[in-house]
């Protein structure tokens, strides 16, 4: 209870400093799951610990709680992904090609999981890592792949995902997948930051006055006040066509 509800406090405040109720709580938590000796308690209550030092430049914090937790959480399926994926992430903030390794376990491990949802997460990581392998094309055809399935089961991630692995292909001057459908649901999570990803991939593709016209301007305060390293990576080589 005390980890679900640090991971409570964390998610709601994603766009705020780190909240020192929060880290409290989830070091009540993991101290107790240490206790139990339970590895499943003892893998949710890292997730929590994790969790709540989730900020950018925390990579190197945030790692050695992952690597706990892929130990613990050994023999819970669903847990095991996630430590993966949270040991990828980290590694790949912090530049370590082993990076490249962990995410194809992870999104391996997800595909095991036997359900639409870990299938989704398998073929979007897998994108991903045939992005950083160079593999563009592999990477394409997975992106596009993974934007079907997701809408297809509803998840409300797919189409930001999808979104962000098209900005990023079109930067690194791969083929781009194919355009997201013209009907968008007008509570689509993704519409906050659409403008933002379509201004790269435009400007990513040479389309230097589509990226001109994308109404980004507020969206770039927004996201440049609660993540300027995100921005930075989906704009970076982007920002003067943009801007100009």
């Amino acid at each position: 209870l005390l980890a679900a509800r640090a991971g409570d406090l964390v998610h709601a405040g994603w766009n705020s400093a780190p909240d020192a109720t929060a880290a409290g709580v989830a070091g009540r938590a993991l101290e107790l799951a240490r206790r139990v000796g339970d590895p499943a308690l003892l893998a949710t209550a890292l997730l929590a610990a994790h969790d709540a030092r989730w900020r950018p430049g925390t990579a190197a914090d945030r790692l050695p709680i992952a690597d706990e937790m892929v130990d613990a959480a050994a023999g819970d399926p669903e847990l095991l992904a996630q430590a993966l994926l949270l040991r990828a992430t980290a590694l790949l903030e912090l530049g370590d090609p082993a990076a490249r390794a962990e995410l194809r376990a992870y999104a391996e491990a997800s595909a095991r999981l036997g359900h639409a949802r870990g299938r989704h997460a398998a073929l979007t990581r897998s994108a991903t890592a045939a992005l950083l392998d160079g593999d563009l094309d592999a990477a394409a055809r997975l992106a596009a792949e993974g934007l079907d399935l997701g809408l297809a089961m509803g998840a409300p991630e797919a189409m930001p995902v999808f979104l962000t692995l098209r900005a990023a292909l079109a930067v690194a001057g791969g083929p781009p997948p194919p355009d997201e459908p013209a009907a968008i649901p007008p509570d689509d999570p993704a519409w906050p930051v659409r403008p933002i990803l379509a201004a790269a991939a435009a400007a990513g593709a040479g389309r230097v006055a589509d990226a001109r016209a994308a109404p980004i301007s507020a969206v770039v305060r927004v996201v440049w006040a609660v993540n300027p390293a995100m921005l930075l990576a989906l704009l970076g080589p982007c920002v003067t066509s943009v801007t100009e």
